[in-house]
């Protein structure tokens, strides 16, 4: 397959690129290459220079041109501000990114025939209050996101559906849990709770960490993105959404005691 992956030096994206090029893809990174960028020597390892394209994903004018020269089978769209601390505080710049970001990638993809695989969140499906605890959310459940980031990832799968059914686009949707692993950026809690263990001081959990959250590794789930995009350059897929998610689920103060537990 050729391959566009727009996020590909982020935390999910380097090792999803990675995974594409050991399977003998193409693979093209678009990337703004913002502070979060944490593979962006390991994609320039992997790929070259003349691979990477350097662009925001609401820069329509750039985007387009990036797809009609490359002209790939599937665009993998991971772009997105993902941190939700953030999101509450910028709420305009997460959703341009996320929702505006989204439609320009699903108008493009629709306008040059290439299929488009979006990677969106559990989180749109909002807080777990209204349902047994540890009931892993169905694809078949209501929206109902609850912050800016997720409101913006849920806006933006409304702009991939509608353009399958006004333009014809070919997508698929994922919607994964949380992803730890190697080269993850910092802000997120499980970096900042090991950081914060070596350092002896306490962890800040917002909301006392009551809430229940599902994790999986982050090579699982390149993986699984690797799957599902073939699949639907294939035409094998069944569906059109697919959460990814781990096996357990836990609240986020149990995860911080079971990591100080491993750490002794």
């Amino acid at each position: 397959m050729r391959v566009v992956v727009t996020g590909g030096a982020g935390f999910i994206g380097q090792h999803l690129v990675e995974k594409l090029v050991m399977a003998g893809h193409i693979v093209w990174v678009y990337d703004a290459f913002t502070p979060v960028a944490t593979g962006r020597a390991k994609i320039e390892h992997l790929l070259g220079s003349e691979n990477i394209v350097v662009g925001r994903v609401e820069d329509y004018a750039l985007f387009n041109r990036t797809i009609e020269d490359i002209k790939p089978d599937i665009v993998f769209h991971l772009a997105a501000q993902s941190h939700v601390d953030k999101s509450l505080d910028k709420p305009e710049e997460t959703m341009i990114t996320n929702a505006v970001g989204t439609q320009v990638v699903a108008s493009v993809c629709a306008r040059f025939g290439c299929s488009m695989l979006y990677c969106s969140t559990d989180e749109v499906y909002g807080d777990i209050t209204d349902r047994p605890r540890y009931r892993h959310s169905l694809e078949s459940d209501m929206l109902h996101p609850s912050s800016p980031y997720s409101a913006g990832k849920a806006a933006g799968e409304h702009c991939v559906t509608a353009a399958g059914r006004s333009y014809n686009l070919n997508y698929v949707i994922t919607r994964a849990c949380n992803a730890f692993g190697l080269h993850q950026y910092p802000e997120k809690i499980i970096p900042i709770a090991c950081k914060m263990m070596e350092k002896g001081k306490s962890i800040p959990l917002n909301g006392g960490g009551d809430q229940i959250r599902q994790w999986i590794h982050v090579k699982e789930f390149a993986h699984a993105l690797c799957l599902l995009g073939v699949g639907l350059y294939e035409g094998t897929l069944l569906y059109s959404t697919y959460n990814i998610a781990g096996p357990r689920s836990c609240s986020v103060v149990e995860l911080v005691t079971k990591i100080a537990s491993a750490g002794g």
